[in-house]
């Protein structure tokens, strides 16, 4: 396509090389000494009752906006499978998804403030499974909800991970 050739070759100009071979010169040798950054890291958050639970924090930059995420990994350390909110908190499948929604929607509200877009929001977010929900547990055997970055918010608000106020119910 004549406009993807176009912006390549506006990319790909001496005059735009140069600009990046600059940006990254500068900002190398700067305060920061890193012209990009991407690395993973892991913490066992909970480790009790048969259930180990692991926080990943992820790191990435390479210019713009400084992107961190999260992620949670739990486990049944007798059969070695993952572990779903319904496996770790009292109640049918369906109290625990509504349970779940209604902390989540009011943090998400409280965090991020009430927008013209919270309808739809509420739609993407109403939609979610219990598998869809990511979480790990904490030390006290809390759950800590993780909202992605740019899933309720412009990119610079980044994720949001919470204190749910719902604990570990059932053991591994």
């Amino acid at each position: 396509n004549a406009d993807m050739d176009k912006v390549s070759s506006e990319f790909f100009s001496d005059s735009k090389r140069q600009q990046i071979t600059e940006y990254f010169n500068n900002y190398y040798n700067s305060e920061y000494n890193q012209a990009f950054l991407d690395t993973a890291e892991g913490e066992v958050s909970y480790n009790a009752n048969g259930i180990i639970s692991v926080n990943y924090t992820y790191n990435w930059f390479m210019g713009g906006v400084f992107n961190r995420n999260y992620d949670g990994f739990t486990y049944d350390l007798n059969t070695g499978e993952r572990v779903s909110l319904a496996d770790l908190l009292s109640g049918s499948e369906a109290e625990v998804l509504t349970s779940v929604q209604n902390v989540y929607w009011d943090a998400i509200v409280e965090h991020y403030g009430a927008t013209d877009t919270q309808e739809n929001a509420r739609d993407y977010f109403e939609a979610k499974t219990l598998n869809d929900y990511k979480f790990f547990v904490g030390e006290n055997g809390e759950i800590y909800l993780i909202a992605d970055t740019y899933e309720f918010a412009p990119g610079a608000a980044g994720a949001y991970v919470f204190a749910s106020g719902l604990f570990v119910t059932k053991a591994g």
